[in-house]
């Protein structure tokens, strides 16, 4: 369900935003799944939103994910 969610969130924030289509990769979602997400819903949404503002092309990778994880749960 994450993936589906995500997706959603990555779509909706493209179209409201301007920027061109994207995706997550296979990976991304692999990645988003191993977190426990204590925010919910709400964090994650605010990870896709910057991942998909720092994103170089059409896709939101792995490293991406990674990058945004990180920035909000430190370890």
């Amino acid at each position: 369900d994450i993936g589906e969610i995500a997706s959603f969130f990555l779509t909706q924030f493209c179209a409201a935003n301007g920027l061109v289509e994207m995706e997550l990769t296979a990976r991304a979602i692999k990645q988003l799944g191993k977190h426990d997400w204590p925010g919910n819903v709400r964090e994650l949404r605010n990870v896709i939103q910057r991942c998909a503002v720092h994103a170089e092309g059409a896709f939101v990778d792995e490293a991406l994910i990674t990058e945004h994880l990180t920035a909000v749960t430190p370890p």
